[in-house]
């Protein structure tokens, strides 16, 4: 799963979203760091994407992330080993 975690990630260095929507992405990362379950982060952000979201003519306009989601994204990528999953939260047996 973390090879999917840092290529989404190294595609949201490029997107370009609303305020709200890089507001959003900042809560993605929160819960990312907090070790909550990545195949739902990974659909949440894919949600967002450019791709996925549908634009009419007056929208609020698209900007690239800022200075501190794209710091924080970089540290995230570099933060995930690839091929290393961590262990599954502390439930039944713990």
């Amino acid at each position: 799963m973390n090879q999917d975690v840092v290529r989404l990630l190294g595609y949201v260095r490029q997107w370009k979203l609303s305020s709200d929507q890089w507001a959003e992405v900042e809560v993605i990362l929160d819960d990312l760091q907090r070790g909550h379950d990545q195949a739902t982060l990974l659909a949440r952000l894919k949600l967002l994407s450019p791709v996925r979201v549908r634009r009419s003519v007056g929208d609020v306009p698209e900007v690239p992330p800022p200075p501190l989601i794209t710091e924080r994204l970089n540290r995230i990528m570099t933060e995930f080993p690839v091929g290393f999953e961590p262990p599954a939260h502390a439930g039944a047996d713990g």
